[in-house]
């Protein structure tokens, strides 16, 4: 069982959560109607999530995941927070990254990339990236320990 809050209000969901564009899924069924999000939404997910895509829609979104997330993860503007890792991609236009592990690449135009471990590249246009993991890498292959 998922905990979905959107600004505020809380949804108790079974399955597998997915955001597209600006709509909510879980097993790939609409969720709440199909009601379209705001324009500026705080969406935050206790538990894991499928994939999220935030293309369109709500013009700044904050999403925070307290579990990991089994696809790729993007927004077009919003800071993105995931507590566990991330299986794909994590990418945010104008927003900040931060996640424990990420198996493909993190890159966000305007914002910092804050992760334990990014086994993909990682990239920021105006933005700083740490990933202490990734450093540790480097030292211990140059090092050779």
């Amino acid at each position: 069982m998922n905990t979905i809050i959107l600004n505020g209000k809380k949804y108790e969901v079974d399955g597998a959560v997915s955001i597209i564009n600006d709509r909510i899924y879980v097993n790939g069924q609409l969720f709440d109607n199909g009601e379209p999000l705001d324009r500026t939404v705080n969406i935050t997910i206790v538990g894991d999530v499928q994939s999220m895509k935030l293309d369109k829609g709500p013009s700044h979104v904050s999403v925070k995941v307290s579990g990991n997330v089994s696809g790729g993860i993007s927004t077009a503007s919003g800071d993105i927070d995931i507590a566990g890792d991330v299986t794909g991609d994590v990418r945010s236009t104008s927003g900040n990254i931060k996640c424990k592990n990420i198996s493909g690449g993190a890159k966000t135009v305007s914002g910092d990339i804050s992760c334990t471990k990014i086994d993909g590249g990682a990239s920021s246009v105006s933005g700083d990236v740490n990933g202490r993991s990734r450093i540790k890498d480097i030292f211990d292959t140059v090092f050779n320990m």
